[in-house]
């Protein structure tokens, strides 16, 4: 892939010390593990809104699409590397790519020493495990979630994901338990964090002890997947907790109609710094519209967290696969082994969760689409607000309003270019969003 980066006789700058060099890090820089392992974390980590490291700000500026870019940068770097930590930061790169490898390399890592599992990096990749893990599997997270329960002093994160957990599978005691001993650490200022901050936790923690009230009172947690129902509907029964069953004709009914899908929200706050940016690419025949491909990255104090990413097998029939195969430029047989809309949007909610939703075009075109594979995937409504970036730039100048309100011109002015997919659209209205706010 072609850079447009400045640089001297030797090509690029070094991301640790700045000399122009060949390669990413010189070869004296090379030889000090501590260097390597800074450059890998900020690299693991980008920023949007200015980077720690200015090489690497330099480097990124130019490139269309930063995650390939930086996925290539991190997988040659670590092939340079020979620390004691490589098995770690092997295990962090397969988990950013979303790696099937990831799984087994991180639970081989945990399990390779006693002491491993309970140090900062143990702990860092247990929680990127148990994430992983969260609403898709009920039984693997136990062993670790029972070992976090025992365990005092680790990150916060830990102490919530596994709270949330066993929130699911009904062990409420345990779950407030770690409520509790979490919200003691922090009142105390006696605890620290991998991503987020004191304040994002405790809303985190309060909206699961809303959940707990209403687990306990006769209504709980239930996945939106067939799969997922069948999982924890064992678990409950074993538990004697009583839930609500769908019935065969709910699970079976047709589309949500257009006219029952509940009145979205709309977001009038634009001075925020968490949330997720979506995007979602169409066909289009005959003016009817089918989601192909939905993706949305996941922000949280301006710094990306995580992204979500997947083919849909559109549902109008054989000539939308057809096209959508083309575009995606994946054979027809491979794209129509993809999964319905029903399973991908409902892992697009549990991964956007209840955050707001950010877009160009959020309230135009990109709602509607959204909607309708909503409505297919027999959802009525959305659990987020919806954040207009257009009506932002319009607020933001008057030279956005009007004939230039439109993605178009607002990428020409920030000098951005989608490529032909959905995430990197989504990335670049994190771009634009922060450009926004800059101006404002």
């Amino acid at each position: 892939m072609e850079y447009l980066v400045e640089s001297g006789e030797n090509g690029m700058k070094c991301f640790s010390c700045g000399k122009e060099n060949d390669f990413y890090i010189c070869e004296s820089c090379l030889r000090n593990n501590n260097y390597i392992e800074k450059v890998l974390n900020q690299l693991f980590l980008p920023k949007f809104n200015e980077r720690d490291n200015i090489n690497i700000n330099l480097y990124f500026k130019s490139f269309k699409n930063i995650y390939e870019e930086r996925n290539k940068v991190i997988n040659e770097v670590l092939n340079k590397y020979y620390g004691d930590k490589k098995d770690f930061y092997k295990c962090r790169f397969l988990n950013i790519i979303k790696s099937d490898e990831f799984e087994v390399e991180a639970i081989k890592y945990l399990k390779s020493s006693t002491t491993t599992i309970l140090s900062k990096d143990g702990q860092i990749l247990l929680s990127s495990l148990l994430y992983s893990y969260l609403r898709e599997d009920f039984t693997k997270p136990l062993e670790w979630c029972k070992l976090i329960l025992n365990s005092d002093d680790m990150y916060i994160e830990l102490y919530n994901v596994a709270a949330e957990y066993f929130s699911m599978v009904g062990e409420y005691d345990l779950s407030e338990s770690l409520i509790n001993k979490a919200m003691s650490y922090m009142e105390n200022d006696s605890c620290s964090f991998i991503f987020s901050n004191k304040e994002n936790m405790i809303i985190s923690f309060n909206k699961l002890k809303s959940l707990l009230v209403r687990y306990r009172n006769g209504k709980p947690y239930f996945p939106k997947t067939e799969e997922r129902q069948k999982q924890i509907i064992e678990i409950y029964k074993k538990k004697g907790i009583v839930y609500s069953e769908p019935s065969e004709k709910s699970l079976k009914s047709r589309k949500v109609k257009e006219g029952d899908f509940k009145k979205i929200n709309e977001c009038m706050e634009y001075n925020i710094d968490s949330y997720c940016s979506f995007w979602c690419e169409i066909i289009t025949i005959n003016g009817i519209a089918d989601v192909y491909q939905i993706a949305a990255i996941k922000v949280v104090d301006n710094e990306i967290v995580d992204n979500f990413e997947k083919y849909i097998k559109p549902w109008d029939g054989k000539k939308y696969v057809e096209i959508a195969a083309k575009k995606a430029n994946i054979s027809f047989d491979e794209f129509n082994s993809f999964e319905n809309v029903d399973d991908v949007i409902n892992d697009f909610c549990e991964f956007v969760d209840n955050n707001i939703l950010i877009s160009t075009d959020a309230l135009g075109n990109q709602l509607k689409y959204l909607t309708r594979a909503y409505r297919w995937a027999r959802l009525d409504h959305f659990d987020n607000t919806f954040l207009e970036l257009l009506d932002f730039a319009a607020d933001v100048n008057e030279v956005f309003d009007m004939n230039n309100n439109n993605r178009d011109f607002l990428l020409k002015t920030f000098k951005l270019k989608d490529e032909k997919n959905a995430l990197s659209k989504a990335y670049n209205n994190i771009l634009i969003f922060n450009k926004l706010k800059e101006m404002k």
